[in-house]
């Protein structure tokens, strides 16, 4: 009787392990699968980094124009003027750093191309120059040096005089100023044109990561100077756009698009 209740015993505990075992691996395969059918979502799916900061073009190459109101109107006041008019115009080409200008080191761009359990990151980190032709543009006066005649009313005269530097009332009172060359500029204009864009690549990088995707959260795994490295993305609802929440390349890159 005795044995046959241990021979029970050991066929009972037998099946009980047996069930434990098919149970965890049913459990474990069912997990498995959930996995890769989850990765099927991403499988041949290509991403472009969509940048956070937009550089303001608005703050650069204004057109200007400027008037000298002021010597203008002390022109006018005073008729008898001995001077000839000059106009000047020269172009160049001028450039702007972006990067500098809106105090970081350098722009990027990332592509994000998935496979089966592997994805691809391609990095690339450059600077953009904003370039135009500067066309500026100025109306002079220059006057001619000595002392002369002029109205100053409808019956009243006045000698003045013409320094290389500036023009003296009869009262030795600096009336205008000039240029040291006997000029005084009257009008100037700043045009910009051809405006364009010059990106400098500075470096190119591409690393291979094993990544999971569970519960649209992907999160991969690559080597970066021989050390493991994780980045995680959040698919969104609609499984266009994936949200960064930290990104080890270039951390104003915080969104993927899907193309």
């Amino acid at each position: 009787m005795k044995n046959i209740n241990f021979y029970l015993m050991i066929t009972m505990m037998t099946f009980l392990l047996f069930f434990g075992l098919s149970s965890c691996s049913s459990s474990d395969g069912e997990e498995n699968e959930k996995g890769t059918k989850e990765n099927l979502k991403m499988e041949s799916s290509i991403w472009s980094s969509e940048y956070s900061v937009n550089h303001d073009l608005d703050k650069y190459f204004k057109n200007s124009y400027e008037k000298n109101t002021v010597v203008l109107k002390n022109l006018n006041s005073i008729s008898g003027w001995k001077y000839v008019e000059e106009t000047n115009t020269d172009s160049a080409e001028v450039s702007i750093n972006l990067c500098e200008k809106a105090n970081h080191e350098k722009d990027c761009d990332m592509t994000l191309a998935f496979q089966s359990g592997k994805c691809k990151i391609e990095v690339s980190y450059f600077q953009t120059e904003y370039k135009a032709i500067r066309v500026k543009s100025e109306k002079k006066y220059r006057f001619e040096e000595g002392s002369y005649l002029v109205r100053t009313g409808p019956s009243s005269y006045e000698t003045i005089k013409v320094y290389s530097y500036g023009i003296y009332r009869a009262n030795g009172n600096l009336y205008i100023p000039l240029d040291g060359d006997g000029c005084v500029v009257i009008e100037s204009e700043c045009k910009y044109k051809g405006l364009s864009f010059n990106r400098a690549n500075l470096v190119e990088s591409e690393f291979i990561a094993d990544y999971t995707l569970t519960d649209n959260m992907i999160q991969m795994e690559f080597m970066s100077d021989g050390q493991k490295s994780y980045f995680t993305c959040f698919l969104t609802d609609d499984e266009m756009f994936m949200d960064v929440p930290r990104n080890p390349f270039f951390n104003l890159i915080r969104k993927f698009r899907k193309i």
